[in-house]
């Protein structure tokens, strides 16, 4: 079973990977601009770091019990992490620790313990995982139809569908809004309660959200939450299921085709609003794969559900004391990683996707901004700007043309202190021949920068090289946005929302 679910985590892995490399090219790979944990890569050593993972996963899928290629696989993925551009997916986070607890599980704990420690530490992560989603959510922009990012998704699937008629619409806005709520806050509690045949009822309903996630479009967290929620199903009971697939090819066989033509009509032919895919056809393949894998998965679990579950439970009294305080240490680092927006510690890579929460206005229905040990966030206002080259001399850098449309724009936006620097010195270093001098206000001072040829001199020391919060957020209230802020107007090739 530990194989399977290392096969799996190498497979969300690869989906991202590849799903990425077929929306932006190769840029997504040598891209390394404001790196989540500030590794700065040149475009070669990204591309290799890339490549590596992408070759140890694909190793994984052949030699799922080598620990010396799992722990290949976890170091380039913190490599990958630690050099990630712009905003980590948050779904890595989930990844990283999971990957961690099977390095470690094999590394120290017997055989013996091994599949129960395993069980149990993921099963902990996913509960916290939905746990925080639905908490993110709670807040007064999520739940309006307005602004809320679930019926932003809901209009752009729409769009991309060509689905005009508004009624439809503005009930679809609600019911991804609270249906959202609902699922994530019933799964939480089901992983930490559920076990028998209400564990495989949990694992279903979780299945069927992550489908539905999938045609929307985002596949590469669903593939992440699959590998999680599979690994709960004891072994007896995947072989069980696996004999009445094959017992019941005709059932399969059907459940299958609806599953593709569910993915053919409904996924989005583009992966954002005006951002086509450079590669459209792999990435047909990997979805109509993921929806002929979910059609296996489904029916293997409705025929274990129909035929009546063993009543299986974790062996908890099996795990050492000294293993279980193993687990604890990744439940409590997982837990205050995603208590981190509550703490003003940071907002980005929290499970805070798409759930609209700000750390400024606060906007959240429950928990009140004084519950704030710190505040981190390090966003700056805009005095003057002198010197920033033309549209048209920056439109070959992709990086260098989104920091200028962001600063052109300054008035519309919280910048943060490291995006305005980092993007400043991306600027000159692709227009050597200007000299930039920005002023801006931070902290109730003023400051300047200058940058000229790449090199760059400020009034205050440089910020900290950590992605904690957005590079951006808009100003207007009423504007839609995610964790990862909301970029630009729709006459620009990528916007974020």
């Amino acid at each position: 079973m530990i194989e399977i679910f290392v096969r799996l985590l190498a497979s969300a892995i690869l989906i991202h990977e590849f799903l990425y490399f077929f929306r932006d090219g190769h840029r997504y790979f040598a891209i390394c601009f404001l790196p989540t944990l500030g590794l700065r890569l040149t475009p070669t050593l990204s591309t290799i770091s890339h490549l590596f993972l992408i070759a140890c996963c694909l190793l994984l899928l052949v030699e799922a019990g080598s620990s010396a290629l799992l722990l290949a696989c976890f170091l380039s993925f913190v490599v990958v992490v630690a050099s990630y551009s712009l905003r980590l997916s948050n779904h890595f986070i989930l990844v990283g620790f999971c990957l961690a607890l099977l390095c470690i599980g094999k590394l120290w704990v017997p055989e013996p313990q091994l599949s129960d420690f395993l069980v149990l530490g993921v099963r902990g992560l996913l509960a916290m995982m939905y746990f925080f989603a639905f908490l993110h959510k709670c807040n007064w922009e999520y739940v309006s139809p307005e602004r809320s990012c679930a019926a932003q998704l809901v209009e752009f699937q729409c769009r991309d569908r060509g689905i005009t008629n508004q009624q439809f619409i503005q009930i679809s806005k609600r019911i991804a809004i609270y249906g959202t709520l609902f699922v994530e806050a019933l799964l939480a509690v089901l992983l930490v309660v559920s076990y028998g045949t209400l564990l495989i009822v949990t694992i279903t309903l979780g299945i069927c959200f992550h489908f539905v996630l999938a045609l929307a479009g985002i596949l590469n967290f669903s593939s992440v939450m699959y590998a999680g929620l599979i690994f709960l199903i004891p072994y007896s009971e995947i072989v069980r299921a696996s004999n009445l697939i094959k017992e019941n090819s005709i059932v399969v066989t059907c459940i299958m085709c609806i599953c593709i033509l569910l993915v053919w009509a409904v996924t989005p032919r583009h992966a954002g609003v005006q951002c086509p895919y450079i590669l459209r056809w792999p990435a047909w393949i990997i979805q109509v794969g993921f929806g002929v894998f979910t059609a296996l998965v489904l029916t293997g679990l409705l025929f274990l559900l129909q035929q009546k579950p063993l009543l299986f439970n974790p062996a908890l009294n099996t795990i050492g004391s000294q293993y279980f305080l193993i687990i604890q240490l990744f439940w409590l680092l997982f837990l205050i990683n995603g208590l981190s927006p509550y703490l003003g510690i940071k907002v980005e890579f929290s499970f805070a996707m798409f759930s609209n929460l700000r750390h400024e206005p606060w906007n959240h229905i429950f928990i009140p901004k004084s519950w704030r040990l710190l505040d981190l966030a390090d966003y700056v206002s805009l005095s003057t700007i002198e010197g920033i080259p033309a549209q048209q001399e920056v439109v070959k850098s992709p990086i260098a043309k989104l920091v200028r449309n962001v600063i052109c724009n300054s008035e519309e936006y919280m910048i943060s202190r490291r995006f305005l620097y980092e993007g400043l010195r991306e600027i000159s270093m692709v227009v050597p021949s200007r000299k930039i001098c920005v002023t801006y206000a931070r902290n109730m001072q003023t400051h300047s920068i200058e940058c000229y040829k790449g090199s760059l001199s400020s009034s205050e020391p440089s910020p900290i090289p950590l992605s904690l919060f957005p590079f951006v957020m808009p100003l207007d209230l009423n504007r839609p946005h995610s964790e990862q802020g909301s970029l630009l107007s729709e006459k620009e090739s990528r916007r974020l929302f």
